[in-house]
């Protein structure tokens, strides 16, 4: 006979548990009932502890099943699920489709664009693109180092303030006794 490694919950489902909980309560109920009434106070004690055990085994069945899913619920939240699943891929597929159309129909300007971003652009793999109507190009001036003595300068700072004009902050305790506006 080979040694069960799984879980009590991979064993069981819920149901299965929640039936052999109440099983089990329904036996130990049984059991104190036949019981002989107890005659001293430790008797008492252990009688009450006993019926305390049980009504908590029986409080925590009737919880579980008035929490369990509803298994009805939980096929058609499935079936939810499997059919956005099933759009999402739809939708994955038609953007693919589309995007390898729209890199078909791009051509050359796809694939200059594809190496601007993989290397620094070169003049000869640029595409000639013309310029719309009414439009001048406008010439660039590269600039000039060190053409003005002012223009490289920081400009003036302000001088540093006092340490006397320097706000301080006051204590709590002072803010709330002044009768400042």
């Amino acid at each position: 006979m080979t040694l069960d490694t799984r879980s009590t919950e991979e064993r069981l489902s819920p149901e299965v548990r929640r039936r052999r909980l109440r099983a089990f309560a329904d036996r130990m109920l049984l059991r104190a009932e036949a019981l002989d009434d107890p005659e001293d106070m430790q008797g008492v004690e252990r009688a009450v502890r006993v019926a305390a055990v049980i009504e908590r085994i029986y409080s925590r069945c009737d919880r579980a099943e008035t929490q369990a899913p509803d298994p009805r619920k939980l096929e058609a939240e499935r079936a939810q699920h499997h059919n956005e699943a099933l759009k999402a891929r739809v939708s994955l597929a038609g953007t693919l489709q589309w995007a390898q159309a729209r890199r078909a129909e791009l051509g050359p300007w796809w694939e200059a664009a594809k190496r601007e971003a993989t290397s620094p652009r070169s003049e000869a793999d640029a595409v000639p693109t013309p310029a719309p109507e009414g439009v001048k190009p406008e010439a660039t001036k590269a600039p000039t180092v060190g053409a003005s003595s002012g223009a490289n300068t920081a400009p003036k700072m302000a001088p540093k303030m006092a340490a006397k004009t320097v706000d301080r902050v006051r204590p709590v305790s002072l803010l709330q006794n002044s009768r400042l506006p």
